[in-house]
């Protein structure tokens, strides 16, 4: 390399700050510091040009004691493991601190709900055992399982480190508890990492949050506290692959951080199979395993059917969108309950092999339900006043539940009212206007926002705006409710055009959203207004 050139990259680098900082090179693949950088590019010949002289091998050899002692004074693990026998004593006693309790149930139906070809997947997703009980608006909480996979990469790094043997025969189970609580206790919703006796494969498909789509800076953290410095080939040894944990979990990381973690959407077996050092001799143990994984917790799902539908069949539906794609890097990613309910689909009826369609098939399904408000805002609905509802995407799911309950109440003499509206957005009519069949059936009348086709993109507050008379008529004059459901960006956005209407209508001038945004808010605590978003 020459010196001119060297030259530019130094001023170039140096400029933005990024020399001597653990990341990226310009041409994306990552390099050390400096000096690790000029040993491999240029020699000691440049060294002693640039007045750098030799590597300071005593400076190295504090740093790297420094290390020694941080990861000696590591947090001491929170967890115990007794080993047990499949089959053997189950614990009597389980502590269970949360006040939510999770359900089993059976996966009866699952089928494609966007078009075939459509780029984007989204099931219904029928669950047996249903009771009914639940209002319009209520949550399903899904604890989904980890799939075959990525379990496996963690197993077959434990076996290859050779100091993990003893755990991982099939008909051994661990016994994993909180220490100093005298026994085992069940943390969180799904029962933590923590819980009755399991073998280490059913605690990593079970139990543990593998971060399918990047993992936590904690977690970074806590893993860098388990590197032996002596070990490691990949990402440049041991004291390397420390300091870039230390760093991506450090304020100053940053950056590497987003470019490692949350661009390339690196889960935690990545990280485990990157960073090779955890694995030596001196490296991460059972107790440090555990200490790393971060439990699961249950993903979140409007209803999208009737309380009365499942009074009838015995079945609660979910509507599920898959989260997959590829990074910048080519790297093809899917989320962890997208995983799931893409095992389900292929365990019940696609094309997965017949041992993953038995094991699938027959796995149990743990949810719970959360209420949610929409069912307050149809109990206090006067007889006779119309109910608007606005949403897009699977946000549509929670408007069916209100709008099937609502025919349903109709029918049964009740207080259905009549005149209901649905806002309904989506991308391509045909491709993911999930249940556009069904609204007339149910004397719905429906204003459409269809995003991808022709050159204008009409989304849901389009239409809100274009028809605003008509929106503080049914508000105002016919005293109805609304229900607003889907993305957050989305229902801000149509809360804050209806509140623009409502404003304008009782004539509050260039105040008008001011006023509109407390009336709307007076209409929440009335309960003729309610929002469900999300991220």
């Amino acid at each position: 390399m020459s010196a001119r050139v060297l030259g530019g990259y130094l001023l170039k680098h140096a400029a933005s700050g990024s020399i001597g900082q653990p990341g990226y090179s310009d041409k994306g693949s990552e390099i050390r510091d400096l000096e690790d950088w000029i040993d491999s590019n240029v020699g000691q010949g440049v060294r002693e040009i640039m007045g750098l002289g030799g590597r300071d091998i005593t400076r190295k050899k504090g740093e790297r004691d420094r290390k020694e002692e941080q990861i000696k004074g590591r947090q001491q693990e929170r967890f115990t493991v007794v080993l047990g026998s499949v089959g053997g004593d189950e614990i009597s006693e389980l502590d269970v601190t949360s006040g939510e309790i999770m359900c089993e149930g059976k996966v009866s139906g699952i089928v494609r709900a966007t078009a075939q070809g459509w780029y984007q997947t989204t099931y219904k997703v029928n669950i047996g055992g249903g009771r009914g009980d639940y209002e319009p608006g209520d949550v399903v909480r899904v604890m989904p399982r980890n799939r075959g996979e990525r379990v496996e990469r963690i197993l077959e790094l434990m076996r290859s480190s050779g100091r993990f043997d003893h755990v991982l025969d099939p008909n051994v189970t661990l016994t994993v508890a909180l220490k100093g609580n005298g026994g085992t206790k069940v943390g969180g919703v799904g029962g933590g990492l923590t819980g009755p006796p399991a073998t280490v494969r059913e605690i990593l498909e079970e139990r543990a949050d593998l971060g399918y789509t990047g993992v936590d800076v904690n977690v970074l953290h806590a893993l860098s506290h388990y590197v032996d410095l002596g070990a490691g080939e990949g990402k440049g040894g041991g004291e390397s692959q420390y300091d870039k944990l230390r760093s991506m979990s450090g304020g100053e990381g940053e950056a590497l951080y987003r470019d490692y973690v949350v661009k390339e959407k690196r889960g935690l077996p990545d990280v485990l199979t990157e960073f090779d050092a955890v694995w030596g001799e001196g490296g991460i143990t059972v107790e440090g395993l555990l200490e790393v994984l971060r439990e699961m917790r249950p993903r979140e799902f409007s209803i999208a059917s009737g309380p009365e539908d499942t009074r009838e069949t015995g079945k609660v539906e979910i509507l599920a969108a898959v989260k997959r794609g590829t990074t910048r890097l080519g790297r093809k990613y899917v989320g962890g309950c997208s995983d799931y309910f893409e095992g389900l689909a292929g365990g019940l009826d696609g094309d997965e092999g017949e041992g993953q369609k038995a094991q699938w098939a027959v796995a149990p399904f743990k949810f719970s339900i959360r209420g949610g408000e929409f069912g307050r805002v149809l109990h206090l609905l006067p007889q006779g006043a119309p109910l608007m509802c606005v949403g897009a995407g699977t946000g549509i799911a929670p408007l069916r539940s209100a709008l099937r309950s609502r025919a349903a109440s109709r029918g049964a003499g009740g207080k259905g009212g009549g005149g209901d509206v649905l806002v309904q957005g989506f991308r391509r009519e045909g491709m993911d206007d999930y249940y556009s069949g069904e609204w007339e059936g149910l004397g719905v009348e429906v204003w459409k926002a269809e995003s991808q086709r022709g050159v204008r993109k009409i989304y849901v507050q389009d239409v809100i705006r274009e028809r605003g008379v008509e929106v503080a008529d049914i508000i105002l004059r016919r005293k109805g409710a609304l229900l607003i459901a889907g993305g957050a960006k989305m229902a801000t956005a149509v809360a804050e055009e209806v509140a623009r209407i409502l404003g304008e209508k009782i004539g509050a001038g260039k105040d008008s959203k001011k006023v509109g945004r407390k009336l709307l808010e007076a209409l929440r605590k009335k309960g003729r207004y309610s929002m469900e978003s999300w991220t």
